[in-house]
């Protein structure tokens, strides 16, 4: 399972979701090609936020087990056990089930608690969901006028009007 890797969009896009909505400069309009970047910058952050699935958690689960064994827990404890955390921790997705066992290995004494887990990728999670949140208000931002767009219709109407001087010079 590859960790989950935040959208590539515009560094205006980037830039605008960094920063808190309500910083946001007020009748602030985007430019197209933001504009046309957002949907799919919302589709990449709810992904990045989707539960996890079970094999995942249980392969996270084993690693623990591993570093963390409880010779004395009868099989019916431990997937009851293993029943619990999951329901405990059954919005954090994949990968930071995995990050927040690989931490735990790292830092905790005993075998953790579903909190201590949760706290491990805390800032993780938030950051996400605060990156969705922005991205769903710049969604709902005005889009800026197309000014490529506007010259090249620009362009197209002065050739139209030259080649209709021409053709009454010619008629005439």
């Amino acid at each position: 399972m590859a960790e989950w890797q935040p959208p590539s969009l515009p560094s205006g896009l980037n830039g605008l979701l960094e920063r808190d909505s309500q910083s946001w400069p007020s009748g602030i309009t985007l430019r197209p090609a933001l504009a046309d970047a957002l949907p799919y910058a919302v589709q990449r952050y709810r992904d990045g936020l989707e539960p996890h699935q079970p094999e995942t958690f249980e392969r996270a689960m084993l690693e623990l087990a591993v570093v963390f064994p409880n010779n004395r827990a009868a099989s019916t404890e431990l997937q009851a056990r293993m029943r619990a955390y999951s329901a405990a921790l059954e919005d954090i997705p994949d990968d930071l089930v995995l990050k927040a066992c690989r931490l735990a290995i790292r830092r905790c004494e005993h075998f953790p608690k579903p909190a201590e887990l949760r706290k491990l990728i805390e800032d993780d999670l938030i950051e996400r969901r605060r990156k969705l949140h922005r991205a769903m208000l710049a969604a709902r931002l005005p889009r800026a006028p197309d000014i490529n767009g506007d010259i090249n219709r620009q362009a197209e109407v002065a050739d139209l009007v030259a080649k209709t001087a021409a053709a009454r010079k010619v008629g005439e």
